[in-house]
């Protein structure tokens, strides 16, 4: 079964933000989660804001925890001002002086989205961000989930990103 290709549409402020709470996290990592919503014709995701850590986050030089009461006050808040439009898409996090690649954990976190039926993102996003400070390469991730009678197969795809 072939995978959708799909874009990536994120503001340049959005990124703007991540790049300014990596550098203050620096070099621990930090991250949060993303905002938005998927494009009914085009399937593209569309993401409109980003809610960071927290002020109870955790951060540490290979890890983080986020504050998940702050996240969660955050998600309702920006769902209810956007009339509904702009639901949890998935998470974003960084990989301070490492790789833009995945780890093993992250994907586990993917995985913990996509089948957690309460988040309902079946298919999430993961944003990383890697490197050292003020030079982030960024990189946008969608895990793809298919059904096949009791089945389900996911599929990891990098998504090509396009700002506005």
């Amino acid at each position: 079964m072939r995978t959708r290709n799909i874009k990536i549409w994120i503001s340049d402020s959005v990124l703007d933000s991540m790049r300014a709470l990596a550098d203050s996290s620096f070099p621990q990592e930090t991250g949060g989660l993303l905002m938005g919503y998927f494009d009914d014709q085009s399937k593209d995701v569309v993401v409109t804001d980003i809610i960071g850590p927290g002020p109870k986050g955790s951060h540490k030089r290979m890890s983080f925890v986020p504050d998940y009461e702050f996240q969660e006050k955050e998600i309702a808040r920006i769902y209810e001002e956007t009339n509904r439009t702009s639901t949890y898409l998935g998470d974003w996090h960084t990989h301070p002086k490492g790789h833009a690649s995945l780890s093993g954990q992250d994907l586990n976190t993917l995985c913990n989205i996509a089948f957690y039926p309460k988040a309902r993102v079946p298919s999430p996003i993961m944003v990383l961000l890697a490197g050292n400070k003020a030079q982030w390469q960024v990189r946008f991730w969608q895990l793809q989930t298919t059904r096949r009678f009791f089945w389900k197969k996911t599929t990891l795809v990098n998504l090509n990103s396009h700002t506005f």
